[in-house]
């Protein structure tokens, strides 16, 4: 991959523009990345902004995880690994406290604790 330049335009998919609190997944909605642009650039990466954010976020040259690419489909890449790697995240969590659940009910079923 080349250098990136000043201006250059790097890429993010979130969950953010893709869920309404009240109505969940927004169907029909084109799914569009947020982009950042290139502020500045180093010897070991780049600094990006969004126009809509004041914290700036740096981007490591070579790094396997980044924070913005400069490809959509490197985007779009990293956002569904993200979403897979949340989901196997929850499902161990939620297998945990369905476990959790099933030993309190066998505690109520005998009983209860002592309190």
């Amino acid at each position: 991959m080349s250098k990136p330049s000043v201006g250059d335009v790097y890429y993010r998919y979130e969950n953010d523009n893709l869920i309404n609190f009240f109505d969940g997944i927004k169907k029909g909605l084109p799914i569009k990345p947020d982009e950042f642009l290139v502020e500045s650039v180093t010897n070991a990466g780049c600094w990006v902004h969004h126009r809509l954010y004041t914290e700036r976020k740096f981007i490591l040259d070579g790094a396997r995880k980044r924070y913005a690419y400069p490809t959509k489909k490197l985007a779009w890449d990293s956002f569904k690994r993200r979403r897979y790697m949340q989901a196997d995240i929850l499902d161990r969590q939620l297998r945990r406290l369905n476990q959790i659940l099933y030993y309190v009910k066998e505690i109520d079923a005998k009983g209860g604790v002592d309190m």
